[in-house]
């Protein structure tokens, strides 16, 4: 097998885009790209890539901000997931109060007749 080049993933990963835009760009003929033998059949071999360049997205404002929401969002979540497991406790808690109530109780035909 031949190890030299990038395969696809590789390529996708370099440049910031998915396998499916990889493999339309070396139908296009955009990427070179050779056939080579692989472990399970021919594969793909990418040897040009330096000459593309690869798209890496500035930061924007707008990405800052869906950060500090998702933060936000992941630390209500944690203090909510804590109030929920009181909760629990205090149900499983109050449901054996009940239980323990109604273990006593008669039926109210057994209470009429006896």
């Amino acid at each position: 097998m031949n190890n030299k080049g990038f395969t696809i993933k590789q390529a996708a990963q370099y440049l910031g885009v998915t396998e499916m835009t990889v493999r339309r760009h070396i139908k296009q003929g955009k990427l070179n790209a050779e056939l080579v033998p692989g472990v399970r059949g021919q594969e793909y071999r990418i040897y040009d890539l330096e000459v593309h360049e690869k798209k890496e997205k500035p930061i924007q404002q707008d990405d800052k901000q869906s950060i500090d929401i998702v933060l936000e969002l992941t630390e209500r979540n944690s203090m909510l997931s804590g109030q929920l497991g009181a909760a629990l406790e205090r149900v499983r808690s109050l449901e054996s109060q009940l239980t323990l109530l109604e273990a006593g109780k008669k039926p109210w035909f057994k209470r009429l007749f006896s």
